[in-house]
């Protein structure tokens, strides 16, 4: 079994009116077919020009693989005919540092959605482009820049759906609600068209089992196919039963975009150390990271940063970051600190409660999260080609069991102590790696079980 705890929007207290130019810094648009029958193969719903679009579609098979199709998993919901019926909403964008990044769509398949029977509501709360249906998220892309404005009248086509508008985004409700699906983890994706799951990290404690993993849709296409994540949340006591909590914290800031990291227990308080890929979106020269490896070449240890200062310069955090949780890792608020510069962090507690890192170049330690953290073990385990077969730096994976220590690493990156010993040995190039080919492979001690 499998139950989801779900955020449900009530739009019952927003005033919806004609839809109106220039459209307001965050709007709801909430549209209702006239009929599920499309009379051609592209229809444009509502357009102002240059600045937002819905149309509705009919595609081929072939098209509906292709292109942005492909992104949305089109070819996979067919109708009798073998064609895809498809509403796909377009808005257009000024981004800074990228003027190629302009359009930026969302799409459902119509076989799966029926907007004749149901409204349809697009939210742009500045940061998300969303569709909601029957209350739900169903699909999810995130914004960048300013929205183009125009002055353009509307084009809306009132034979093909009833339109309105509104601004009041303050004015939405939320609840949460669970449902409860029969079936196996072992092929689970997340609620919302075309979801599923990027890199995953695990942790256990006080005998469960969580399972974070970076919630996806597009296929990584996210913000112009800047992979643009945020972690979801699984548990489990028994591996057979699951609860899938949904997000443990959202997208705050427009440029942000989350890569892996691990959570860990510290001073009676679950921590996540989260990798900011804030290059996806912002030039490297104005990430911090350079900065702080100035510093720390200078003062010989990296210590937390906030936010606030970074962004007074005319910079933007990027690296490892910090989130913490009071309510036992199930959601975190992001402390807005950064407290060194590797993307793909990994900290775990020792037994004196004490940390140490793993980030690909070699191997750290603090008394606290924030730091200062000082390198211990330059240059292991090593990367790239340091190494026999050339392991990536990505998402170091530490554990123990039966007296032996282990990292292991991007693609076939594994390291073994002797039992109850501290050297590490390169199993891999020996001949003993354990997998081929897993980038972001992680691993975790729980209750005697990896």
């Amino acid at each position: 079994m499998i139950t989801q705890i779900l955020k449900k929007y009530d739009f019952c207290g927003c005033r919806f009116t004609d839809l109106f130019v220039p459209l307001p810094d965050k709007f709801i648009l909430k549209i209702r077919l006239i009929s599920s029958t499309l009379e051609a193969d592209d229809e444009e719903i509502v357009g102002i020009p240059g600045t937002l679009s819905v149309h509705r579609r009919i595609l081929s098979a072939d098209q509906a693989g292709r292109d942005w199709g492909w992104n949305e998993n089109y070819a996979s919901y067919p109708d009798k005919t073998g064609y895809v019926p498809i509403l796909e909403a377009s808005m257009f964008f000024d981004v800074p540092y990228h003027p190629e990044r302009t359009e930026l769509k969302l799409g459902i398949p119509l076989t799966l959605y029926d907007i004749a029977e149901k409204d349809l509501f697009l939210l742009y709360d500045g940061k998300h482009m969303r569709f909601i249906y029957d209350g739900i998220v169903i699909n999810e892309n995130f914004t960048g820049g300013e929205l183009r404005r125009s002055e353009d009248k509307p084009c809306m086509n009132v034979s093909l759906a009833n339109i309105s508008i509104s601004s009041d985004i303050d004015l939405i409700e939320c609840s949460s609600f669970s449902r409860t699906l029969d079936r196996s983890i072992q092929y689970y994706s997340p609620a919302g068209h075309s979801a599923g799951a990027g890199d995953v990290v695990n942790f256990w404690h006080d005998g469960v089992y969580h399972l974070y993993f970076l919630y996806d849709h597009h296929h990584h296409g996210n913000r112009w196919w800047g992979g643009v994540h945020y972690f979801y949340h699984l548990t489990t006591s028994d591996f057979k039963d699951w609860v899938d909590h949904g997000a443990i914290f959202e997208i705050e800031e427009n440029w942000q975009a989350f890569g892996t990291g691990t959570p860990f227990f510290y001073d009676g308080r679950f921590w996540y150390a989260i990798g900011y890929h804030t290059g996806r979106s912002i030039p490297d020269e104005y990430l911090y990271r350079d900065s702080m490896i100035e510093d720390y070449r200078k003062n010989g240890y990296t210590e937390a940063v906030s936010h606030e200062y970074i962004r007074s310069l005319g910079m933007y955090p990027s690296g490892a970051n910090l989130a913490v949780s009071n309510d036992g890792g199930y959601t975190f608020t992001l402390t807005h600190k950064m407290f060194h510069w590797a993307e793909n962090p990994s900290v775990y507690t020792k037994e004196d409660g004490t940390l140490f890192m793993c980030v690909g170049d070699g191997i750290w330690e603090s008394a606290s999260p924030e730091g200062p953290w000082k390198l211990v073990s330059p240059g292991f385990p090593p990367s790239g080609k340091d190494t026999a077969l050339e392991y990536t730096a990505e998402c170091p994976s530490f554990f123990e069991k039966n007296g032996y220590k282990y990292i292991i690493m991007g693609i076939r990156g594994y390291w073994r102590t002797e039992k109850n010993g501290d050297v590490y040995t390169d199993c891999a190039q020996k001949g003993e790696d354990i997998y081929d080919g897993l980038v972001v492979p992680m691993a975790v001690n729980a209750g005697g079980r990896l």
